[in-house]
């Protein structure tokens, strides 16, 4: 047995024994999976099957905990724009799976999609119920990052043996050095995870003009570990975070991210050859064209039905049947991707314009809701805090598709739950 099917198992047999012992309740769901949040992308079923993964199984055992707080729909409620783009979702993507050339595959995979909405609606309910609540989620959110940490520095020590897979991605031992994705299966991906998490740490609700020198150590803490996994777009992702953040926070903060950037540019003058982030530079045209046959191959898909797309989980079929992008493993046996190295393409090219669309608005009403509350209501900066986030995960989201992992699904959907909650606010945090 595989060392991620004897960790599954594990999780599993944990998630019972915490229900049992702690009385099954929403916010115990919620907790353990924030908490427990390294093993949730493990595997429970095969493709053909739904792919689920850990969290999949745990929230389909809970929603029988909160049938009614997840299923009911209050007539007056803020969210009700959410429940209407979810029910619109759950309809392009069923008539996209008709319309599919694999139609039992692309059937099987909503069943992969309503657990992230019921953890959505679940934390929504207990953040709106319990202010304080939402402190928990980011301390538990926060303390995810720091266990990468930690995982990342033992691989540091004894090399990339240390993981919960049969084989990395390929990714991790190219250009001559490896790059390191602490509990996740690509370093790319751990960036994202990095990048997202690093501006929590900046989160002080004694006053949240003016962190404290903790929140500095520890984002300093996540930029190491983001430079350990030499992704350039988490890079680039947590740039264009500070930079929105630089003309909202107080002055405290523009000095830290004004010392962050030079600092960096000390980094980059004299270290530069040390760090692989800055050094695949030079392969910077071979990774274009590598991406660029990807890229080309699921425009071929999403033009042939742009509409609907080829189907939800379809993607890696199509390519096993048509493409002629793949590599060979140690074993010499051939792989072909189940993604084309672009988010937005993968969407696109799964679910057509319909569904790239509702996804889009999952996104793009939250963050200018969260804007003209803070403008005209709420001045509470956290706002900008999760939208720094969000905005800096969709710039890396572009060249690298992620929602497939459910570490980096829960993670984003955890800002956005917070950033509606905040978003729908009347009055400045009470701390």
């Amino acid at each position: 047995m595989k060392i991620e099917h004897i960790l599954s198992l594990i999780t599993l047999f944990s998630f019972f024994a915490y229900l049992v012992k702690r009385g099954a309740t929403r916010k115990d769901y919620l907790l353990f999976v924030l908490y427990v949040i390294p093993f949730m992308d493990l595997p429970v079923t095969p493709v053909e099957y739904g792919r689920l993964r850990i969290f999949d199984i745990i929230t389909y055992i809970s929603l029988f905990i909160m049938f009614r707080d997840v299923v009911l729909v209050k007539i007056k409620n803020a969210y009700n724009v959410y429940y209407v783009l979810f029910c619109c979702l759950i309809a392009a993507v069923f008539f996209s799976a008709l319309n599919a050339l694999f139609i039992r595959q692309s059937l099987m995979a909503i069943i992969s999609i309503l657990p992230i909405f019921i953890y959505a609606k679940s934390l929504i309910t207990e953040c709106t119920a319990d202010d304080g609540f939402q402190k928990e989620v980011i301390k538990s959110l926060k303390v995810g990052a720091l266990i990468s940490i930690g995982f990342l520095v033992v691989q540091l020590v004894i090399g990339l043996k240390f993981n919960f897979y049969p084989a990395l991605n390929i990714n991790t031992t190219l250009y001559g050095a490896n790059r390191y994705p602490s509990f996740f299966h690509d370093p790319q991906k751990y960036g994202q995870y990095l990048m997202m998490l690093s501006f929590l740490f900046l989160v002080n609700y004694k006053n949240d003009k003016r962190p404290e020198l903790v929140n500095y150590l520890f984002f300093a803490l996540i930029l190491f570990g983001i430079l350990q996994t030499g992704g350039r777009t988490a890079l680039i992702g947590l740039c264009a975070g500070m930079v929105i953040l630089f003309f909202v926070l107080g002055t405290k903060y523009r000095v830290i991210f004004l010392s962050l950037s030079l600092a960096g540019v000390l980094v980059i003058a004299f270290f530069s050859d040390s760090l692989l982030v800055f050094n695949r530079a030079k392969n910077i045209d071979d990774d274009y064209l590598f991406r660029a046959a990807l890229w080309e191959e699921a425009y071929k898909y999403w033009a042939d039905k742009p509409m609907l797309g080829i189907g939800l989980g379809n993607y890696e079929k199509y390519a096993v049947s048509f493409s002629n992008n793949y590599y060979k493993d140690p074993d010499n046996e051939i792989i072909f991707f189940d993604q084309p190295e672009s988010g937005p393409l993968m969407i696109l090219s799964e679910m057509g314009v319909l569904g790239a669309t509702i996804i889009a608005l999952f996104f793009l009403i939250p963050v200018f809701s969260g804007i003209r509350n803070y403008i005209f209501n709420n001045r509470n900066v956290i706002i900008f805090l999760f939208i720094a986030g969000i905005l800096g995960w969709l710039l890396t989201f572009v060249p690298i598709y992620s929602l497939g992992d459910r570490r980096i699904m829960i993670v984003v959907v955890s800002l956005l739950s917070m950033l509606i909650v905040e978003s729908n606010r009347k009055e400045e945090y009470e701390v």
